[in-house]
């Protein structure tokens, strides 16, 4: 395999692990849930009225676990379905929001958040959809890398001089944490991108990064 085809599964790899993860986790607190109104039903025969609003709020927490459950898989098969052509029309906003929602566990287990702000819009262009997730997700994970524990990330696709780009920056306590644009972990980010076919610049509003797709023109 290619060094290129490597990464590309690697990626895939790491990706789908944790969304099934995730999905275990859904099936796992549904199963706690159910288990939970059986103990409360066979309470109600032996013991007395049944508790209604312990009821009423496992079977809430198991709706929520089933819509997110069903949201995980939308995401999955969007994302499988991202490989089905070596390049198609990319709609950068809705593949950053993509990213963002597949980062969640990434960020929850380093103590931060990712999160997708409303987008002004991006100029429409032809790519690989899987080189640009996995370039957008580089930059989620450089400042995941380079921002401290209770940092929120936060993404938004915006216009680059009418090309299509993706800045992102991150908050604490509602204040912008620059990061530097130098360093390992910034040079190697920046060389990745620029294998997938995007550019790592450093963006002075608010101290993030930006991810520009495309070509001049």
């Amino acid at each position: 395999m290619s060094k290129s085809g490597s990464r590309e599964a690697a990626f895939i790899g790491k990706i789908t692990a944790s969304a099934t993860h995730e999905i275990r986790n859904v099936l796992a607190i549904v199963k706690e849930s159910a288990g939970l109104i059986d103990d409360l039903m066979q309470a109600a025969v032996t013991r007395g009225p049944l508790d209604g609003d312990r009821v009423f709020k496992a079977t809430q927490r198991i709706e929520a676990q089933v819509a997110r459950g069903a949201e995980l898989i939308t995401s999955l098969n969007r994302f499988a379905h991202s490989m089905d052509h070596d390049r198609q029309s990319v709609d950068l906003c809705e593949e950053a929001r993509h990213v963002v929602f597949l980062s969640q566990r990434f960020a929850r287990k380093k103590m931060q958040t990712v999160m997708a702000e409303p987008s002004d819009g991006t100029p429409g262009f032809t790519a690989n959809s899987l080189a640009v997730q996995m370039a957008l997700f580089a930059g989620v994970e450089l400042l995941m890398e380079e921002l401290p524990e209770g940092a929120a990330i936060e993404v938004r696709g915006c216009g680059a001089l009418g090309r299509p780009a993706v800045e992102m920056w991150g908050v604490v306590n509602d204040a912008p944490v620059p990061i530097p644009p130098a360093g390992e972990a910034w040079d190697r980010t920046r060389k990745m991108v620029q294998d997938l076919g995007a550019a790592l610049e450093a963006t002075e509003r608010k101290g993030g990064l930006l991810l520009v797709f495309g070509s001049e023109g």
